[in-house]
């Protein structure tokens, strides 16, 4: 059994900086990790937006100027990913 499962795991965020990292955190810790991460900087006001430095290393960090929604920032980052099944983790949640 690989230690990777094929699954690509999307966080929309947004004025998240005082979240994410435990987010991340939690994923590093899962027993079985997933292909890839990506994480959408969702047009956080100035002073708030996640950076490179907030997430691991290997965490695929796009930048987004405007604020495009949930909904929207989750169909950007779908199209992005490379794996069969996506999960959906809000910035505040903790697997």
């Amino acid at each position: 059994m690989s230690d990777v499962a094929d699954i690509s795991v999307l966080v929309v965020a947004y004025k998240s900086r005082a979240t994410i990292s435990a987010c991340m955190q939690a994923l590093e810790a899962q027993s079985r990790m997933p292909r890839e991460v990506l994480v959408l900087e969702n047009g956080s006001p100035a002073g708030e937006q996640i950076g490179p430095e907030d997430v691991p290393l290997g965490v695929q960090l796009i930048r987004q100027t405007e604020n495009l929604g949930f909904a929207g920032g989750n169909n950007l980052l779908a199209k992005s990913a490379s794996s069969r099944w996506l999960v959906f983790l809000n910035p505040d949640a903790f697997p």
